[in-house]
């Protein structure tokens, strides 16, 4: 039950966030890929506050490297997401 609602919230970030950058003029994928890289950031960096390890783990070991890691993979998953239901939509 989690999971879907973690789709939910990430769906309805991802519209609001690409409606709002419509509204700033910008094109929409900016917008979702901002929120992706910042969900992406706060999500690495509360792996390494939960999770991480302190020793010698490259990612995991300093907060900025886990965050970093977070907001790269964050905004990738979110412009793939947003290819991927651009190109439903457009079919």
């Amino acid at each position: 039950m989690l999971f879907y609602f973690e789709i939910v919230v990430i769906l309805l970030c991802t519209k609001l966030a690409g409606d709002i950058s419509v509204r700033l003029g910008q094109p929409s994928v900016l917008g979702k890929l901002i929120v992706g890289i910042i969900i992406g950031g706060a999500t690495g960096w509360l792996y390494w506050k939960y999770f991480g390890c302190t020793g010698t783990c490259t990612i995991t070991s300093k907060p900025l490297n886990s965050s970093l890691y977070g907001g790269l993979i964050g905004g990738l998953l979110f412009y793939t997401l947003i290819s991927f239901v651009s190109k439903k939509n457009h079919n």
